[in-house]
């Protein structure tokens, strides 16, 4: 599973954080798919300009698993600096 956090419908960082059922799987390092499949999906909805959504894959391809705001989602690997830069840079006024 993979959580991906999404400011205004681009995914700027995300992690890996659980493989199968072992929990604590933590890497920054995430498929470009992963991402494609994030930021189509923030391209036809997003529930807010900022957020949380966590995909996994399996034999029958990925899926979503919840979307969340950012106050509540753990940041396991992700990198926080590149998440506040992009909340920093976004424009106010649109």
């Amino acid at each position: 599973e993979y959580r991906l956090w999404i400011v205004d419908k681009k995914v700027v960082t995300a992690s890996l954080y659980k493989v199968g059922n072992i929990p604590k799987q933590y890497s920054s390092v995430v498929d470009q798919a992963v991402i494609g499949f994030g930021e189509s999906l923030a391209a036809q909805w997003s529930p807010a300009r900022a957020y949380c959504m966590d995909v996994c894959e399996d034999q029958d391809g990925m899926h979503v698993v919840e979307v969340n705001n950012l106050n509540c989602a753990g940041f396991y690997a992700g990198d926080m600096q590149k998440l506040v830069m992009a909340i920093e840079g976004m424009d106010w006024n649109a």
